[in-house]
């Protein structure tokens, strides 16, 4: 009766430590995340041909532009034929691989494989359909 309430100690440590552990890397790997960043407000520009549209709803459309004359793609975003904003996201090269994974009256989610200074990752960005505000974050597992 002893020895098995020691080993019922023992294993419920063992366990209680493993779960603490798992928790502790998951906290580490979610913790690369590079960011927030924040894509800057920049004026209208012309879009190329080299670009990735998105319908966001009937009248609401989001441009990725990856131009070829300069570092940093840029993101427009035009309702009703009307271009509401226009962001340049700095540091980063290219941007591809595009999901948008959420549409809301008030904001949208996509996430992307890109090509920045440092290497290639992955990132999410959170962008404001009425006035572009955002943020990004890199290396997002």
């Amino acid at each position: 009766m002893k020895n098995k309430k020691i080993i019922i100690w023992i294993v419920s440590i063992i366990g209680i430590s493993i779960i603490v552990c798992i928790g502790f890397f998951a906290y580490i790997i979610k913790s690369l995340d590079y960011g927030p960043f924040h894509a800057t407000k920049i004026e209208p520009i012309e879009i190329s041909d080299n670009v990735m549209r998105f319908q966001l709803s009937e009248n609401g459309e989001f441009i990725i532009d990856n131009r070829i004359d300069t570092l940093s793609p840029v993101l427009t975003f035009i309702e009703n034929r009307t271009i509401k904003w226009t962001l340049e996201m700095n540091e980063i090269t290219e941007i591809g691989d595009v999901s948008i994974t959420s549409i809301d009256p008030i904001r949208f989610y996509f996430i992307w494989f890109n090509t920045h200074s440092y290497g290639v990752d992955r990132g999410r960005m959170k962008i404001n359909k009425r006035t572009g505000k955002n943020k990004f974050y890199l290396n997002c597992l």
